[in-house]
């Protein structure tokens, strides 16, 4: 899993339910990690992967993408998985998402129904991922409504950290915003969190998160879980091909 962990309502959450759906039906055995720093996941990697007992290693997170560059290597034998990020290795099969799609059509909702015409956005990192989700969003409000200002993003600067997040959106808020949009893991939480306690909209992201709140009323899904299951499903049956997909 990436940094954060399981229990972020999003990315490692949706992952992780991707491979317990594998496990259910294609009856599958896994065993997870949860690092807590990058500095973690060429340790976690060649763990797996000198066992030989795996068909497919699965990174979650642009940010193993160093690592894995250095144990797909050393193990070409070994199929791995990585979500998020390109490694160009034959052993490697490189899962990406158009962000920028769907975080449009999360735009086209928030372009619809804000009503001071200001919204904002409420970021994990500052990196080319997560500003895909605000191009895209961004876009979205314009479309909808072109008398809507989308204010410049914020960034937490991590995974992990709700409380920062929570500052940040609730900083949107004084600025006039009336809704979030929020890509960012478990710090994404805490924004969403300042959306409900202040009345104001929230925009999920990863998995559906509006259940959380009444005031998340719309969430920019991106569907890790099918992609996990389904290389899963290619690599018990012998399919794995490396590359981008």
């Amino acid at each position: 899993l990436g940094t954060g962990g399981l229990g972020d309502k999003s990315f490692n959450d949706i992952a992780y339910a991707g491979a317990m759906r594998a496990e259910e039906e294609l009856g599958i055995e896994f065993n997870y990690a949860e690092p807590e720093a990058i500095s973690e996941y060429e340790g976690f990697q060649t763990n797996f992967a000198k066992t030989g007992e795996y068909a497919l290693i699965v990174c979650i997170g642009f940010d193993q993408a160093d690592a894995l560059n250095i144990t797909a290597q050393a193990y070409p034998n070994q199929n791995f998985a990585i979500v998020d990020m390109v490694v160009d290795l034959p052993n490697v099969a490189s899962l990406t998402f158009k962000a920028n799609e769907g975080s449009f059509l999360t735009g086209v909702v928030a372009g619809m129904f804000t009503q001071t015409n200001k919204v904002g956005f409420v970021g994990g990192m500052d990196i080319p991922l997560i500003n895909d989700f605000y191009v895209g969003y961004k876009a979205g409000v314009e479309w909808a409504n072109p008398s809507a200002t989308v204010l410049d993003p914020v960034f937490v600067g991590g995974w992990g950290d709700p409380t920062r997040g929570k500052e940040l959106a609730v900083s949107l808020f004084g600025l006039g915003a009336d809704g979030v949009f929020a890509a960012a893991g478990k710090s994404g939480l805490g924004a969403l969190e300042a959306a409900h306690e202040n009345g104001k909209m929230g925009f999920g992201v990863d998995s559906c998160q509006d259940y959380l709140y009444a005031e998340i009323i719309a969430s920019a899904t991106k569907r890790v879980d099918v992609a996990v299951y389904e290389m899963i499903q290619d690599a018990i049956e012998g399919k794995f091909v490396g590359g981008k997909v």
